[in-house]
């Protein structure tokens, strides 16, 4: 209700479309909602879109960033910055996807594939409508190849667990050419146990922020939903400054109140690991 007082159109989309079998996918089942999402923006009376991960924080306007969207049939953002192909990031490579990839589909054109993380899309309307009929193609073709017997990556990681692996395989397709939007995007650790936070991130109009979803964006949302607190009142020039402070770009001033619980985390970690293994 505040959120609509502020007249923010808020609508509820059907998950149906892209929904993995439960042999499929015991991990991030919910991150395939985003292709439904993709699916219902075709009815949209509009000709660019933007696509971000729920824990993406937009911090200024940038002009030049639209301008960029405007001009480019497809933006996406390579997280890794094309490392090199058999380096390996949670014991996976991109060679160890391409692998997989040509295995799905036949003469995959590509057998090192740009690892994309997902959390930005931005196109046309064209371009939309071809990403969402391929995806469903590719969707439906790995459910009827390979029937009670999910494609698993070499760590053991299924096609499905989680959005991204299908992703990068769709992208990768090359169907679409693309554009990096690296410079108006990036990926920021700002956890004490990994930190890839850099002063210069501070001009960065779009922060992913995969750290904060427990910590500095649960206290933006108390600000958010107090129209006295500072969140309304700060200068959208220092409206960047106010955002790190909670985030931890370029140094974290406000901190969660809510204990750090590592058993917590260990047995977190313990269940991923296990429906990774044993699914």
């Amino acid at each position: 209700e505040y959120l609509q007082n502020l007249g923010v159109e808020i609508r509820i989309l059907s998950f149906k479309r892209f929904v993995p079998p439960d042999n499929y996918s015991r991990i991030f089942q919910s991150g395939f909602y985003k292709f439904d999402v993709l699916k219902a923006l075709e009815a949209e009376n509009e000709t660019k879109f933007i696509v971000l991960d729920i824990d993406c924080i937009w911090t200024k306007y940038d002009e030049d960033f639209f301008n960029l969207v405007k001009k480019e049939k497809l933006l996406l953002y390579d997280v890794f910055e094309q490392i090199p192909p058999d380096e390996k990031i949670s014991r996976l490579s991109r060679s160890d996807m391409g692998t997989l990839f040509q295995e799905i589909v036949d003469d995959y054109p590509d057998d090192k594939p740009i690892r994309f993380g997902g959390e930005f899309l931005a196109c046309d309307l064209n371009t939309l409508k071809t990403l969402n009929s391929k995806a469903h193609q590719l969707f439906q073709l790995i459910i009827s190849r390979f029937g009670n017997n999910p494609p698993r990556f070499r760590n053991r990681k299924k096609i499905f667990d989680g959005n991204e692996p299908f992703g990068s395989l769709l992208l990768n397709h090359g169907f679409v050419p693309w554009k990096d939007a690296q410079g108006f995007i990036k990926r920021i650790y700002s956890s004490t146990a990994i930190n890839t936070v850099l002063p210069e991130d501070l001009d960065i109009p779009i922060w992913h922020m995969p750290d904060e979803k427990k910590h500095g964006i649960p206290l933006l949302f108390t600000l958010a939903v107090n129209n006295q607190s500072e969140f309304w009142s700060t200068p959208l020039e220092h409206f960047k400054v106010l955002l790190g402070g909670y985030l931890g770009v370029p140094v974290r001033i406000h901190r969660s109140p809510w204990k750090f619980n590592l058993n917590q985390q260990l047995i977190n970690k313990i269940r991923y690991y296990y429906r990774i293994y044993f699914s």
